[in-house]
């Protein structure tokens, strides 16, 4: 038996909601720090298109993964496999980006001072 103490990401995970989160203990600069730090395990494996895509194409697009997501013989096979899928949409990729971008440089070079130096 495992006994998880701690979560660590942006947000619980539904299956551990009783376990405390590691962002709960932090104050509101260690949170924007922590939330940059974590923004590649938010967004997984994103997939990106060209700046020119036309509105129409980029909403056939994301209707179609976010149907993909939902679809049950795409999840039987996920789970068959041992992949669970946790996507988020292109919306909520395209928000966390501009936030990462929207970071205070202050944020930034505390966190880049935290990182170990290459030698």
């Amino acid at each position: 038996m495992i006994n998880v103490v701690m979560q660590v990401g942006t947000e619980k995970t539904p299956k551990r909601s009783h376990v405390p989160l590691f962002m709960d203990y932090a104050d509101a600069k260690q949170r924007q720090a922590l939330a940059l730090l974590f923004a590649p395990q938010v967004m997984g494996r994103p997939h990106f298109n060209t700046p020119d895509v036309t509105a129409a194409r980029l909403q056939a697009l994301r209707k179609a993964y976010a149907q993909t997501m939902k679809d049950s013989k795409f999840l039987a096979e996920a789970k068959q496999v041992g992949i669970e899928v946790n996507a988020i949409s292109g919306q909520e990729v395209e928000k966390l980006l501009r936030g990462i971008y929207e970071t205070d440089p202050a944020i930034v070079k505390m966190l880049q001072d935290a990182m170990p130096k290459k030698g």
